[in-house]
């Protein structure tokens, strides 16, 4: 009803806004990221976290449509998802952006399934009332749950560290072979 619409558009807004913020200290912050990941290629290390959070939003607008009912749509937002990833990607790279030119189709593909998923959204659920209120903030929500949102950062930090680990040991060749 109205206020899970409203709770959804809160939630967007916030991660919009948290989104932006995160991409503006990336940027800074992009020969930091690109030496602690182990890669040349400053502006591809600098679109890590803006896409994480990205991502984050696309996953809770089809846990929404989950919810609904709606697996098909779920389902197409998951294979588009790849689909248009490989396409900007690989478009980007042809075009002489390389590397970067191929990661930058990842933020854009959960961007482009967000607008597939929104026009879904919209229509399940109908818009928001006036002055129709969230049922909580995504931020009251964070405070929580903040002790399992830790617990899974760390498990991910711990799943993918040996790779960063292994950009920095072994050799180039080595370390790609190990990440394959």
């Amino acid at each position: 009803g109205p206020g899970l619409t409203a709770t959804i558009r809160n939630w967007t807004k916030s991660l919009l806004i948290f989104t932006a913020v995160m991409t503006v200290a990336s940027v800074l912050a992009r020969h930091p990221i690109a030496q602690a990941v182990g890669v040349k290629q400053e502006w591809a290390a600098a679109l890590g976290i803006p896409a994480g959070c990205l991502y984050l939003l696309l996953c809770i607008m089809r846990g929404v449509l989950q919810g609904v009912g709606d697996y098909r749509a779920v389902g197409i937002s998951l294979v588009g998802e790849q689909a248009t990833r490989l396409a900007i990607g690989g478009v980007l790279a042809a075009v002489g952006l390389g590397v970067t030119g191929a990661y930058i189709g990842t933020p854009l593909s959960f961007v482009a399934m967000m607008v597939y998923c929104a026009i879904l959204l919209r229509n399940h659920l109908g818009r928001a009332q006036p002055g129709q209120k969230a049922a909580f903030g995504l931020w009251t929500h964070v405070r929580h749950a903040w002790v399992p949102i830790v617990a899974l950062a760390e498990i991910a930090v711990l799943q993918n560290i040996d790779i960063i680990a292994a950009k920095h040991r072994f050799s180039s060749d080595v370390a790609s072979s190990y990440s394959a």
